[in-house]
């Protein structure tokens, strides 16, 4: 080779140390052992530069898995104390979120609406006891926020969870802005407990005015419901719940059982439209029971919500081991749930049961070993129709021994969550990036809450992953000499395009 050629060549190679691509992980997923990958490609290439991307001949593949966690506060379970001061509960509230941070779970689900209660200022709500031992009671403060504003910085997904039709324990003392006290026809009766009646429509209307509230007002990331529909053993004919006057008002000829499977469609619906409503990034999804046997027990048809495409995503509640080997086994319950997601394209999250973790009796005894959870996240993330997992509940992943395991052998590599909900009236545009020696540097993008930072990893001749370096506020990062990086601008769990590649020589 001559020497204008070869020099020619050296200024061209240089060039492209700079070089950048641009990524829309909402397009061509494919799954991994460690989720499900977006990809780009782009044409052949023009010169060979061993471990330097190339933006006219590479693509880049970024992981994402969903690692959330339940925040419950029902009962304070995982938090708050009522004996707690504000301030300790405000601190306490901001270390749970880091330690499940911590721990390698990007999405936290918060428990805001339990027994038609609230965690926040509402207007529609009484305060929950929870916080201060009294319904009613102002706690001085807005755990809502507090949360909201310590996953943002911590760059966390966070959705709002409420209980849908939960009243709670009938010997409660309510506050006399309780739906028990302002609308008691809505509110039956059933085995001591209170339910709102979804056959009402206006207590459909009450739960969409009350996630209307929580999404206009804090910036989640979407709404989130579990199982509480019709209460169990309602099927099967036990007494002590009068809707017939409703049935005969509004059935149209349909059966009973119809019409009530009806209402919670009906509910379903109306949430999801609403949830679209305040924002077409926002994502609205549901936990219903883990087999679809039991699912309907509650008057609940999750093949018909995916099918009218009514739900986001689903996260059914498989609480059981392999190992128990019978229709409720935990491998044969996940492949139950194939016919009512995949063919509607909608990403299914399985439920999974810290809580059990020490069982050492009866058909479940497996959970008494730690390796149970190993494969059962095996058996995720080899399902193409499985995008991730969440774990009931945050103390119990947080427990001693348990944190430290899947740590070590379950999240190994960090990874954002994954995109769902509608599509985003809008995308945060890429970062511009500037690099000065170590140091990438970019300013604040419009709309971002917060910003991930990936490390190029070859995998192929022309193939990289983005693997997760950073995920936060920051708008600086220290990478090392001999890495390629690129950013991402989120909002939410909206992703900008990547910036431009950034090799640290």
């Amino acid at each position: 080779m001559d020497r204008k050629r070869l020099l020619h060549n050296i200024a061209l190679a240089a060039a492209l140390l700079c070089c950048g691509a641009l990524l829309s992980n909402s397009s061509c997923k494919k799954q991994s052992p460690q989720g499900s990958r977006g990809q780009i490609s782009s044409p052949e290439p023009e010169i060979e530069t061993p471990g330097v991307f190339r933006m006219a001949t590479d693509t880049i593949t970024i992981d994402s898995e969903m690692r959330g966690v339940w925040i419950t506060t029902v009962m304070g379970l995982d938090w708050p104390s009522a004996k707690d001061t504000p301030q300790v509960q405000q601190k306490r509230l901001q270390d749970l979120i880091a330690s499940a941070r911590d721990v390698g779970c990007n999405t936290i689900f918060l428990q805001v609406c339990s027994n038609m209660d609230a965690i926040y200022p509402s207007k529609i709500l009484p305060w929950s006891e929870v916080l201060t031992g009294t319904e009613g009671k102002d706690p001085g403060y807005d755990p809502v926020e507090v949360a909201v504003e310590c996953a943002r910085s911590m760059g966390l997904s966070i959705h709002a969870w409420i209980n849908p039709l939960r009243v709670g324990p009938v010997s409660k003392k309510r506050a006399s802005n309780s739906i028990v006290n302002t609308h008691p026809q809505w509110v039956r009766s059933f085995s001591g407990n209170l339910y709102l009646d979804p056959g009402f429509p206006e207590v459909r209307d009450f739960l969409s005015d009350i996630a209307e509230e929580l999404l206009d007002s804090y910036d989640f990331d979407g709404l989130h419901i579990d199982d509480y529909f019709y209460p169990a053993g309602l099927k099967e004919g036990a007494k002590g719940w009068n809707d017939s006057s409703l049935y005969q008002k509004y059935s149209k000829g349909q059966t009973l059982e119809q019409w009530r499977f009806g209402n919670i469609d009906a509910l379903v619906a109306e949430l999801h439209r609403t949830t679209r409503e305040a924002g077409g990034g926002l994502a609205f999804g549901v936990s219903p029971s883990g087999r679809l046997y039991n699912t309907s027990k509650l008057y609940a048809d999750p093949s018909h919500w995916t099918s009218q495409g009514n739900v986001d995503y689903l996260i059914p509640q498989i609480y059981w081991t392999i190992e128990r080997g019978d229709v409720a086994a935990f491998d044969r319950v996940t492949a139950e749930w194939k016919s009512v997601v995949e063919p509607y394209g909608i990403p299914m999250f399985t439920g999974l049961a810290a809580y059990r973790w020490g069982e050492t009796k009866g058909i479940d005894a497996a959970f008494a070993s730690l390796s149970e959870f190993t494969r059962q996240v095996d058996i995720c993330r080899s399902t193409p129709y499985v995008k991730g997992h969440v774990w009931f509940r945050t103390e119990h992943l947080l427990r001693k021994g348990f944190r430290e395991y899947v740590m070590d052998n379950i999240y190994t590599n960090p990874t954002i969550s994954p995109e769902i909900g509608g599509e985003p009236d809008w995308r945060p545009s890429a970062p511009s990036v500037t690099l000065q020696g170590e140091t990438l540097s970019w300013k604040q993008v419009r709309g971002a809450d917060s910003y991930a930072v990936f490390r190029l990893v070859p995998k192929g001749t022309h193939s990289w992953e983005g693997v997760l370096a950073y995920r936060g506020q920051a708008m600086v990062f220290k990478g090392r000499r001999g890495e390629s990086y690129a950013v991402m601008a989120l909002d939410g769990n909206t992703r900008s395009p990547l910036s431009p590649v950034m090799h640290i020589l």
